[in-house]
């Protein structure tokens, strides 16, 4: 590259860490330190970020939103590379994490930009990529809020999203979409994230399936697919899990209900962008009511192949029935949202 254009940015980014084939030694410093000194590190922001719930403590294995970082990896490297003469980029995303991956972002606009301000006031941080997308490059509300609160050093978030919201929906419906914005923000804060997690049933949602047969395995059951177990609450079982997805639900409800006041009062040229806002935060609530229904479920489940009264089965039998038809009416109230 070099004898092409003397000035060309050569950037590495090696990526993994303790996922994969960095796994004894996670700031990846063996590697840095036999680079050439200028050459460029590009390394992501959040990723080996420690998570904590109920005393359990996990490194994230990959691109979070629920943790905004640095991680002490991200920071070590920094380092590192300060060290070895090497310049020092960031890698993020900007629209969706691995939290959701099912719309085309997540709408936890007050996370997203503390994220940027971090990045931006991270030591030695010259550049940022985060073109992580699974939608292509399409414009979204996301992309601006990147824009303006990423090298804007003018205006704090709340201004920023209140110019965004009073452009988009007017200015009395702007105040309810950013006490909605607010809310998501801090509901994703309680996502219990995990590398199963996130390929488990949250990114289904409403598309899956409650089995009752345990023994059953499904024929799509890899990846981000459909699963007849609870193995996708590991480590930290499905009553830590489940709590966290209710206290997520819980809060992105009452965001939901704010959209739904911006409506109302939104001009009717603007009721548009509002719904839009609307199908994608009711589509995620649903996501995340159908991994509690099925976590619900398949605890019953579990409770029922090691119980033999006959009342006691058929208490478990009418209460997987209740969840289910609560997951019933969560994939019909849904489905507007995705059509």
């Amino acid at each position: 590259a070099r004898a092409a254009n003397p000035n060309a940015h050569v950037a590495l980014w090696p990526y993994s860490a303790s996922n994969t084939w960095s796994r004894d030694d996670t700031a990846q410093a063996r590697l840095i330190e036999r680079l050439p000194p200028g050459m460029i590190l590009l390394t992501e922001f959040a990723k080996e970020g420690d998570i904590r719930f109920d005393g359990i403590t996990i490194p994230a294995y990959d691109y979070p939103i629920s943790l905004l970082g640095p991680s002490e990896r991200f920071l070590r490297q920094s380092e590192l590379a300060r060290n070895h003469g090497l310049g020092f980029w960031a890698k993020a995303e900007h629209a969706i994490a691995l939290e959701f991956v099912q719309t085309p972002y997540i709408p936890v606009f007050f996370q997203w930009a503390e994220r940027f301000r971090r990045i931006r006031e991270s030591p030695g941080v010259t550049a940022v990529f985060a073109n992580w997308m699974h939608y292509g490059f399409t414009p979204s509300l996301a992309a601006e809020v990147f824009y303006w609160n990423l090298w804007d050093h003018s205006e704090d978030a709340e201004t920023v999203l209140g110019r965004l919201a009073a452009r988009d929906f007017g200015d009395a419906a702007a105040p309810s979409a950013l006490r909605a914005w607010r809310l998501f923000s801090e509901a994703i804060r309680e996502y219990p994230f995990t590398g199963a997690m996130a390929m488990g049933v949250l990114q289904t949602g409403p598309a899956h399936p409650l089995f009752l047969d345990p023994a059953y395995r499904p024929a799509h059951g890899a990846g981000r697919q459909f699963k007849n177990d609870l193995s996708w609450t590991r480590p930290w079982g499905p009553e830590l899990a489940l709590t966290q997805l209710e206290k997520m639900s819980a809060r992105w409800s009452a965001g939901v209900d704010l959209l739904e006041q911006a409506r109302s009062r939104a001009p009717a040229e603007r009721r548009l962008n509002v719904d839009r806002e609307l199908g994608i935060a009711r589509a995620l609530l649903a996501c995340m009511r159908s991994a509690g229904n099925v976590a619900r479920f398949y605890s019953l489940r579990e409770q029922l192949a090691t119980t033999t009264a006959a009342t006691e089965r058929k208490d478990l039998y009418r209460r997987m029935e209740r969840v289910a038809r609560a997951e019933l009416d969560n994939a019909r109230e849904a489905l507007p949202a995705v059509c």
